[in-house]
């Protein structure tokens, strides 16, 4: 799987990598650890071998220069990317789908999402 941040996964609606999409939550304790919050985000599609834009060893973004945050760091490192690294990682690239300075950017990755479903369900019903 390749995560990315609000702003990675918009580039790619504004690419045509819309269909490419799915929803994802996190589960996720507040600041005060009092109660379990759901983050809805929006990411790349996965296959059974990983990220649905990786075919052959390529990552099919690159050249587009539009491959996600945790892509970039595998591209960077020859995927061999310390376990800490990528996991610290993975951990900003989710908070980042809950910074207030990054609401607009979330707010558009899910109401294309939305529309791209609502467009993909009318195809298949005419």
């Amino acid at each position: 799987m390749c995560l990315g941040t609000p702003h990675d996964i918009a580039r790619l609606y504004q690419h045509g990598y819309g269909n490419m999409m799915r929803p994802g939550v996190v589960v996720m304790r507040d600041e005060d650890k009092k109660r379990t919050v759901k983050l809805q985000m929006v990411q790349l599609l996965a296959t059974k071998d990983g990220c649905v834009m990786y075919k052959d060893g390529q990552c099919l973004l690159r050249d587009a220069g539009l491959v996600p945050t945790q892509g970039r760091l595998h591209l960077l490192t020859g995927g061999r990317t310390d376990p800490q690294l990528q996991a610290r990682t993975i951990l900003q690239v989710i908070a980042s789908w809950s910074a207030p300075e990054n609401r607009e950017a979330v707010e558009y990755c899910l109401h294309a999402l939305e529309s791209n479903r609502n467009e993909s369900d009318h195809n298949h019903t005419s």
